[in-house]
């Protein structure tokens, strides 16, 4: 525009208020100058002694705006002048304003706009990809305004909600990926101080404030690249950023510890746990001697202050490790940087298999300026992924480090919203957050397309849905935005090809709402489908891969049917659990060993063959009582400190002997068919010393796990020692059964407003005596075998129960007969 044209240039400034750049004060156009940058480089400042003059140089008109946006005040009016909020700054790891804007005076004129720097943060790094024969456009958006500068910069603000991920009612907003190196800081800084103070410049930092002003609910650090960096054991590092986690978590902001830990499988990789974890996977000796092991290093070691601690020595423990914690884990920045070819290379391990291994972390990089929406990559990967056979999702990362009040945050963020009621509290864990994204309970979004409901067939986050009679599904998603919509796409696919179904929305204007309404035709085959939505400035969201027709949903309820699992349960008390499609138990762990249970085995009845033991421990977080029964089974067996099903003891001078709560629990095998775990007892009698492995193991189809237990007796095996092994009784009606010829004992017990039949089953030559213990107000009664341990020290038998509501046993004597069948299989 001419000189007079413009009066003043109005911006914010980064960091800063609102500033003014007068007419008489333009500077004037510098052009741009080669500089030669290396690869041993900084961030965007140093060029072999010079600075690039589109670094924000004094005098070059660079401007610093933060929302991206110059508003030039007219004679009559104003002119404002923007970039998309995303696509334009291009994904670098650093979220520094290096000067998006211009202004200055050019050949009698004054010149507006935006600029990227052609060094851009001045590293050799992927962040741009321009194929060939590939057209790259940069958008320019102009606000024309009757009203003042300030006028246009407010309205131009409303398009990224003055750069705040809006809230939803009913979500939560999760973000992942942050080296902020908070921990590391903070640790140099007190040993500096010699002393355990948080310093000033910690007590709120910078990234705190940054996450709460573009509206994040929920963080997810990946506080460490590799080992301990600090002088300090990689355990001192943990024990601090857990509570650091604690310490900065409020009622706004949930800080949640995570890390990109990179070891064993190739590639980058992050972690993500429903609780503070502890886990070894370098410098083993070192914290090994901390705790006070001496001899080898177990995979998991029980300490009394900490809890379990898990020393990882291979690719093959990491999915151990996720077993145990329930634990997930996804590529970062896959298929580029330092993760170029994965997860492509381990997609056949059983890591990547299970379900355990998430998928991969989306984010638009490289930028395509050809592209008419963002992060291409990851989106191409997440239907591979899926067409390769298992059920994996994306989930919205950042990978940044550093934040200061200049920061250009939100063009480089995007979000997960993810379906939850109430933001999780610290130390109650966030389990909440995990099931959700496990059930893709979510959509990704880059702030201005929001999707606050997506129906399959009029059910929102449907497992999986079914063609209706005419082979249609019936999609109605609710759409709300703010820059004008481009388009709505239906992406599937049969494992093979990918079909794309355009949805054409450049009818819409800005700043609306609408229901879209669409009957989706799957081709032949199909197999899953997804939504995504995106608008004029490639902006958008989408949800995850939903898998259909009636074979695949039939597929899917077989395998549910014919499934068994285990798992440690840290969000309960440390319980660990296991079920089949019949019949599911628990233990009691390290977190009750104050408490009055111990070494009993509780029952969870349970009258559906699908899995139930996630779902209740899920719904008992969120306020659902398994005491109760909501249609699946509840929980209303009494254990305490009496054997429960199948519980053991030491049997001396006629007197049972118990352990405390197990110390160690190991995931032996987690398949369709069969699981397997070992649950680790120690505890001192009399002077003595005993520890019992129990290793139990249960099958599809059965009413009974299986149980072998291996006693030592002050380090030694403890052969021919006399156990007892007990069914508890649960009301004063309960009536005991045996067949000693055959191995069994039984209690048939009313209570609850229920029956339930328990059972021992033993080698008959095995059992020394059967006892019937009355019940008292003090004492629990029990029906006990008392057996003895073999030359291995070993005790070997079957337990488990057989409820009435659940069917097939609905007498004492079709658990007679259940038992006598199952000796003979």
């Amino acid at each position: 525009m001419p000189n007079e044209a413009i009066s003043s240039v109005r911006y914010h400034r980064a960091g800063a208020e609102l500033k003014s750049i007068q007419q008489e004060d333009f500077v004037k156009y510098q052009p741009w100058k080669h500089v030669d940058i290396k690869r041993s480089q900084g961030v965007g400042r140093k060029f072999e002694g010079e600075k690039s003059p589109l670094h924000n140089d004094k005098g070059t008109g660079i401007v610093k705006a933060k929302y991206r946006i110059l508003g030039a005040e007219l004679a009559e009016g104003s002119l404002a002048v923007f970039p998309p909020p995303h696509k334009f700054i291009y994904p670098l790891d650093y979220a520094e304003n290096f000067g998006a804007n211009y202004a200055w005076k050019r050949d009698g004129r004054i010149e507006i706009g935006i600029r990227q720097p052609p060094l851009g943060d001045g590293r050799y790094r992927p962040w741009v990809n321009a194929p060939p024969k590939t057209r790259q456009h940069l958008d320019l958006f102009f606000v024309v305004s009757d009203k003042g500068a300030d006028s246009a910069l407010e309205e131009v603000k409303s398009f990224t909600n003055s750069d705040q991920f809006p809230s939803l009612p009913g979500y939560k907003s999760f973000t992942s990926h942050f080296h902020f190196y908070h921990t590391r800081k903070l640790i140099n800084a007190q040993k500096k101080k010699n002393n355990n103070d948080i310093p000033e410049s910690f007590k709120t930092p910078t990234f705190i404030s940054k996450m709460k002003e573009i509206g994040i609910d929920m963080i997810h650090l990946a506080e460490f690249h590799g080992g301990p960096k600090t002088g300090k054991s990689r355990l001192f590092e943990l024990q601090k950023l857990h509570s650091e986690c604690a310490r900065l978590s409020d009622d706004e902001l949930l800080v949640l510890p995570g890390e990109e830990p990179n070891c064993f499988i190739g590639g980058h990789w992050i972690s993500f746990f429903p609780r503070p974890v502890n886990w070894i996977f370098n410098g083993h000796e070192r914290v090994a001697k901390e705790l006070g092991i001496k001899g080898e290093i177990p995979f998991i070691h029980n300490d009394p202050k900490l809890g379990p601690v898990y020393f990882l020595k291979s690719y093959k423990d990491i999915l151990k490790l996720m077993e145990a914690e329930n634990g997930l884990m996804w590529t970062a920045h896959a298929r580029i940087k330092a993760s170029t070819g994965y997860p492509d290379k381990y997609r056949h391990e059983d890591f990547y298999q299970s379900p355990h291994y998430f998928g991969a972390a989306w984010k638009q990089m490289p930028a395509d300026y050809s592209q008419d929406r963002l992060g291409e990559r990851v989106l191409n990967l997440l239907d591979d992924m899926n067409n390769w056979g298992q059920s994996k999702r994306i989930i919205a990362e950042a990978d940044l480090f550093d934040l200061n009040a200049e920061s250009e945050l939100y063009g480089h963020m995007n979000v997960n919203y993810i379906k939850l009621d109430k933001l999780p509290r610290f130390e109650d864990g966030w389990a909440p957050i995990l099931n959700a994204l496990r059930k893709s309970q979510y959509f990704t979004s880059t702030g201005e397309v929001l999707l606050p409901s997506i129906k399959v067939n009029g059910q929102e986050f449907a497992a999986s849905v079914k063609t209706d009679a005419d082979g249609n599904i019936n999609i109605e998603a609710d759409i709300r935005w703010t820059f004008p919509l481009n388009f709505a796409e239906i992406i599937s696919s049969d494992g093979k090809s990918i079909y794309r179904d355009r949805i054409d929305l450049t009818g819409t204007s800005d700043f609306g709402t609408q229901t879209i309404r669409y009957s989706f035709k799957p081709k032949s085959g199909v197999k899953w489908f997804r939504l995504e939505v995106w608008d004029i400035a490639e902006n958008g969201a989408f949800n995850q891969p939903l898998y259909i027709s009636s074979e695949n949903a039939e597929q899917a309820k077989s395998e549910a049917k014919s499934s068994t699992f285990c798992r440690l349960v840290p969000e309960r008390k440390d319980d660990f659990a296991w079920e089949n499609d019949k019949i599911a138990f628990r233990a009691y762990g390290p977190a009750l060993q104050n408490s009055k249970e111990n070494s009993g085995i509780d029952c969870w009845l349970k009258r559906v063959d699908y899995p139930i033991i996630n779902k209740w421990y899920k719904e008992s977080a969120e306020g659902k009582s398994y005491h109760k029964d909501h249609g699946e089974g509840y929980d209303p067996y009494k254990v305490g400190d009496s054997r429960g099903c199948g519980g053991t003891a030491l049997w001396l001078d006629g007197q049972m002997i118990t352990s405390n709560v197990f110390t160690k629990s190991n995931v032996l095998k987690n398949s369709g068919h069969e699981s397997a775990f070992e649950l680790t007892y120690e505890w001192e009698h009399a002077g003595d010393k005993y520890q019992e492995i129990k290793r139990i193991s249960i099958k599809t189809g059965e009413r009974l796990f299986k149980t072998v237990s291996s006693f030592r007796k002050n380090g030694e095996v403890a052969k021919n020692q006399p156990i007892a092994i007990g069914l508890a009784k649960q009301s004063k009606s309960s009536t005991l059964v045996k067949n000693q010829q055959k191995g069994w004992i039984a209690l048939w017990d009313k209570f609850s407003g229920t029956e339930l039949g328990t059972g021992i089953l033993i080698d008959p030559k095995r059992i020394t005596s059967i006892e019937d213990q009355a019940s008292s107000k003090k004492k629990t009664g029990h029906g006990l075998i008392i057996t003895h341990t073999d030359a291995n020290g070993q005790v070997e038998f079957y337990a488990g129960y057989g409820w009435k509501k659940a069917g097939e046993i609905h007498s004492v004597n079709d658990w007679k007969n259940y038992l006598n069948l199952f000796i003979g299989q």
